[in-house]
């Protein structure tokens, strides 16, 4: 997966994210020593991974209906595949699975997950029905506007980015991408 993108897949009432991430970006009190470099060793990672678990639990919120979503699973890895060192990256892959009331008709993601050098994240959002995408909307969330509401009703203004439907897809672009 490209760096600073993801994916959010909507099936009933969970939502999969899956997100390439900058390790700079995890930096709090308890992740400050391993981050400082901006790059994280898969031994760092085993080490540190309840504290970046945790760092990635605030800096990545899913809501529906302005109800918080609760985290059911988070997983950490470090990228894999032939563009990628072995044992060490400035990139952080995060597979999270996010349980909701109830099957939403909107849902919100909020990012404060930003490094000097990487200051958006863009995710191609689907909403599913088993094999069926019945929605698909890619949004950009950035530094500036840090949240997004995927699947927002027809009619409603998109927030905080401008979106275009181009029949059941929809592409959103922050305030810095015109068309």
């Amino acid at each position: 997966m490209p760096a600073s993108h993801g994916t959010l897949n909507v099936v009933g009432d969970k939502a999969y994210v899956i997100a390439s991430l900058p390790v700079a970006a995890l930096r709090t009190d308890a992740t400050a020593a391993v981050v400082q470099d901006g790059v994280l060793t898969a031994a760092e990672l085993k080490a540190h991974e309840a504290s970046l678990k945790a760092a990635v639990r605030a800096g990545l919120q899913v809501s529906a209906a302005g109800q918080a979503a609760t985290v059911t699973s988070l997983l950490l890895n470090l990228p894999r595949g032939a563009d990628h060192a072995h044992d060490r990256s400035s990139e952080l892959t995060v597979m999270l699975v996010a349980q909701l009331a109830a099957p939403p008709q909107a849902l919100s993601v909020r990012s404060t997950l930003w490094a000097a050098t990487a200051q958006t994240l863009t995710l191609e959002a689907t909403m599913s029905a088993g094999r069926q995408v019945l929605r698909r909307e890619v949004a950009e969330l950035t530094a500036k506007a840090p949240s997004h509401t995927f699947f927002g009703q027809p009619g409603e203004a998109p927030t905080p980015a401008k979106a275009h439907t181009h029949g059941p897809h929809t592409h959103t672009h922050g305030p810095a991408h015109t068309h």
